[in-house]
């Protein structure tokens, strides 16, 4: 996605003499057009289509899980509090990179810390990668106001993580 920004932005117009990224007609640029990195359906399909980047998002998620609890035992005190609600599974342990990401918890038996860390490392997660192509694309000289997203699902926090950039 930069080498495109790249391409598009830096490109000089050959009759105004500027690049996109300096063109004051340029108001705003949204880094993803009415999307997430990760786009959640109410059925509790995703967005990522390949086993590449289903495995790549899970291999985060239990990245994060054992930076922020170290190790499952840990991670068991924190998620299997509630009776009758899932926790962690039997099987289930961020060191083996076997801690799925469920990715829709509408109507879910999961416990509510095991909800609050997930939708933590979501926000996180798309927060860091928005961030990242701001400070990119500022260092391409772009003036423009720039948002991560117009795409609002309150469900996942979007527009939390697109309040700290320069619009909603």
């Amino acid at each position: 996605q930069k080498e495109y920004m790249k391409n598009i932005l830096t490109h000089v117009n050959p009759y105004t003499k500027t690049t996109l990224a300096q063109d004051p007609a340029v108001v705003f640029i949204d880094i993803i057009n009415e999307a997430t990195l990760y786009f959640m359906f109410e059925k509790g399909e995703c967005a990522f289509e390949t086993d590449y980047y289903k495995n790549l998002w899970q291999k985060h998620f239990n990245e994060y899980l054992l930076k922020t609890y170290k190790d499952r035992q840990t991670l068991v005190k924190r998620w299997n509090q509630e009776i009758g609600k899932i926790g962690i599974e039997e099987n289930e342990d961020p060191s083996k990179g076997n801690v799925l990401i469920p990715v829709y918890y509408k109507n879910s038996n999961y416990s509510l810390a095991r909800i609050k860390d997930t939708y933590k490392f979501i926000h996180d997660f798309e927060y860091a990668y928005y961030k990242d192509m701001e400070n990119y694309l500022r260092s391409l000289g772009v003036k423009a106001l720039i948002t991560g997203t117009n795409w609002n699902n309150p469900d996942f926090g979007n527009d939390l993580v697109n309040a700290k950039f320069d619009f909603l």
